[in-house]
């Protein structure tokens, strides 16, 4: 018997602060959700407290160079 496929949850929030990401790298962020905003939880890398306390994550395509304060992104939740 074959698994249903599961149905992908986003909500889509405000970022409480400025994320920056190298201009030719496509990243995933971890993010907690705070009062009706995305918080990055992202730390450094390989630092598995900060997946521990999150909710979800973001995508941040190559060549964008980060996400703005205030700017609504697409959390994925876990």
């Amino acid at each position: 018997a074959r698994l249903a496929p599961e149905a992908v949850r986003s909500i889509a929030l405000p970022l409480s602060q400025r994320v920056t990401s190298a201009p030719n790298r496509h990243q995933f962020y971890t993010v907690r959700l705070v009062d009706g905003t995305a918080v990055p939880a992202f730390k450094a890398s390989g630092d598995i407290t900060s997946m521990s306390l999150a909710d979800g994550y973001i995508e941040i395509p190559a060549g964008s160079g980060g996400v703005e304060q205030g700017e609504i992104v697409d959390v994925r939740l876990f």
